[in-house]
């Protein structure tokens, strides 16, 4: 039986060329097609709309950080962080304020400070967000951290960052809570804490993952290499 139109839109596009390659007529396949299709159209719309709109209000210079929100909203959708709600809604308030303070920080701290400091919030960003990277949470938050950290704010705009990064967590936690809360309801931050274990091949590329970004940012910073992401 072929679905209906809004729920082939809602569909993950690996999921939509199943579908696709499952076909026996010509028709449902152009049927899946046009929902591929228009699929893309509506999330380009949106994001020109989105961040275009968030840029018109906290200003140009954060663009950048507009631009991870709502790379976070799409991917908050599906994918939480293996934890309760209370713990998650912290979570992502503490990634949020690492993604604002950490890139204004390493602006102005001497370069002897930017592994430690890349180090430590790269590391903590990880291991809070990602206790599977195949599910795209590694990739979405390294993204944005390096993102950021290739265009810092400081003054004004850094104010304006922080409203923004508030703004953002009041949307992305409320999909967060309204798609997530029945989940993972008897697991909390801390025992996620008590399983860090260097067997585990997660921990181990959570670390080898934090010392290369730190050690590449600081690079590119001390040198003075423009994009360096």
């Amino acid at each position: 039986m072929k679905m209906k139109f809004y729920d082939a839109l809602q569909m993950d596009p690996a999921i939509l060329k199943r579908q696709i390659a499952a076909c026996d007529t010509k028709q449902e396949k152009m049927y899946y097609w046009a929902a591929m299709a228009a699929r893309s159209v509506l999330i380009v719309a949106f994001a020109i709309v989105f961040i275009s709109l968030l840029s018109s209000v906290f200003g140009a210079d954060n663009t950048p950080l507009a631009m991870a929100l709502f790379c976070i909203m799409l991917g908050i959708r599906f994918v939480n962080f293996e934890y309760c709600t209370k713990d998650s809604l912290l979570t992502l308030a503490a990634a949020l304020a690492i993604l604002v303070l950490a890139p204004s920080a390493a602006a102005v701290l001497p370069p002897l400070f930017l592994i430690p400091l890349h180090f430590v919030c790269f590391f903590s960003l990880l291991y809070i967000t990602t206790q599977r990277p195949e599910m795209g949470n590694g990739g979405l938050y390294s993204f944005a951290y390096i993102y950021l950290t290739g265009n810092p704010v400081v003054g004004e705009a850094l104010i304006r960052r922080g409203l923004l990064a508030l703004a953002g967590y009041l949307l992305c936690g409320a999909i967060l809570f309204v798609k997530h809360r029945h989940q993972h309801k008897t697991i909390r931050f801390h025992h996620v804490i008590q399983k860090f274990d260097l067997s585990k091949p997660v921990c181990l590329w959570q670390l080898r993952m934090a010392l290369g970004v730190s050690l590449v940012l600081t690079a590119g910073q001390v040198f003075g290499v423009e994009r360096f992401m």
